[in-house]
């Protein structure tokens, strides 16, 4: 039991609780924030990261301004900067990937080095890989995207595509997967509305 204020010393301004946590640290002026078993463990340069749960942003090594919340979210990131995974395994196999978002238990887990995706919901983007900018928001949204698609847009509960494919430049608005009752393409500067469209 302790009472009062606990101070730890000599780790550049930073704060590790767990075993494992922050064990590769150089020890400079890193201020990152690691707690839990293994979190940011091999980190040595990378700073103003926080990594909270069991091997939360585990082997980045010089990435910055991170935040990794859950049991292996962030855990593979090595160089990313300016990502932020909430959720379980959320951007879990991110290696390079800059400025994510990622809140939900596997949400974008499969990304690698896509930049600037939104992914809210549990496994929203749960296929892409290294795409870009696009944002899924709801349960499993965008599950079916693949490999390099980029600047889509799915928001509703498995809305996209019924079947994996790399696509760019659509929008989802719907509640299941497949064909959706908004569907758009911004190259084209389209949109569908497949059903009827009333007015009052």
């Amino acid at each position: 039991e302790i009472q009062g204020r606990v101070t730890q010393i000599g780790l550049g301004e930073s704060t590790y609780f767990g075993d494992e946590a922050g064990e590769d640290d150089d020890i400079t002026t890193n201020k990152n924030t690691g707690i839990g078993f293994a979190a940011l463990k091999e980190n040595t340069t990378g700073n103003k990261n926080v990594g909270v749960g069991h091997s939360a942003f585990k082997t980045n090594t010089d990435g910055h301004s991170n935040v990794a919340v859950g049991a292996n979210a962030l855990t593979t990131n090595d160089g990313g900067n300016h990502n932020t995974a909430v959720g379980s395994d959320s951007l879990a196999n991110d290696n390079s990937g800059d400025e994510n978002v990622a809140i939900g238990s596997k949400a974008s887990i499969a990304n690698t080095s896509g930049d600037r995706n939104t992914a809210l919901g549990g496994a929203a983007l749960v296929r892409l890989t290294t795409g870009n900018c696009n944002t899924a928001i709801g349960f499993r949204a965008g599950e079916f995207i693949t490999g390099s698609s980029t600047g889509n847009v799915f928001i509703g509960n498995f809305a996209g595509p019924s079947g994996s494919q790399g696509i760019s430049n659509k929008l989802y608005i719907n509640n299941t997967t497949g064909s959706a009752l908004i569907e758009g393409d911004f190259s084209l500067g389209q949109v569908t509305i497949n059903g009827g469209l009333t007015a009052s």
